[in-house]
């Protein structure tokens, strides 16, 4: 009964480690197919746990207690986590437009209509190529009946020229691993 309850806490931890994983490796967008599955890995490890935690505990009262416990949080867990999913409703959008950098470690990617909103938005992304290393970096969002996107385009193997309808003009600088000096916003 024991070693069954520390296996199954073991397992538990784990899926907790790969919920806490899933968003502090969110950048590596290679990755995150793999990882970013909070509702599955989430109630799986609160699963696990309450499985433990009954086998563990030997008295009744603490026993069920504990058990209900862990059990309310996996399943507040996973109802927030597919809430906030569900919310996020298209996500990015569709793709409109691709541009690799000039010496072609980075890719620029602009997305419009994401996300459930009244006007239209449209962001701007940076992707690098580094393998499983691969980063994502925002470069910002623009609400498309207020400042609309006029022109994104690369102007240097680094730096990304961003110019609204409205007449602003934003020069963007990037670092070797993709993230923005400062980003452009709704």
């Amino acid at each position: 009964m024991r070693v069954a309850a520390g296996l199954s806490a073991i397992v538990g931890v784990f899926f907790c480690g790969l919920v806490a994983s899933g968003f502090l490796l969110l950048d590596y967008y290679r990755l995150r197919p793999f990882l970013l599955h909070p509702v599955i890995f989430g109630v799986a490890g609160c699963v696990a746990l309450a499985l433990a935690w009954g086998l563990g505990i030997r008295q009744p009262v603490i026993k069920w207690l504990g058990v209900v416990l862990i059990v309310v949080v996996g399943v507040v867990w996973g109802g927030m986590a597919w809430f906030a999913m569900a919310l996020a409703g298209g996500g990015r959008g569709h793709e409109s437009q691709r541009l690799p950098s000039p010496n072609g470690d980075m890719e620029m990617v602009v997305f419009s209509g994401g996300g459930i909103t009244i006007d239209p938005i449209t962001s701007v992304q940076v992707y690098t190529d580094r393998g499983l290393l691969s980063r994502e970096n925002y470069l910002g969002c623009v609400n498309g009946e207020h400042d609309g996107l006029k022109e994104v385009e690369w102007t240097g193997p680094r730096t990304v020229r961003v110019e609204l309808l409205r007449g602003g003009t934003t020069t963007i600088t990037l670092d070797d691993r993709g993230r923005p000096d400062q980003t452009i916003s709704c």
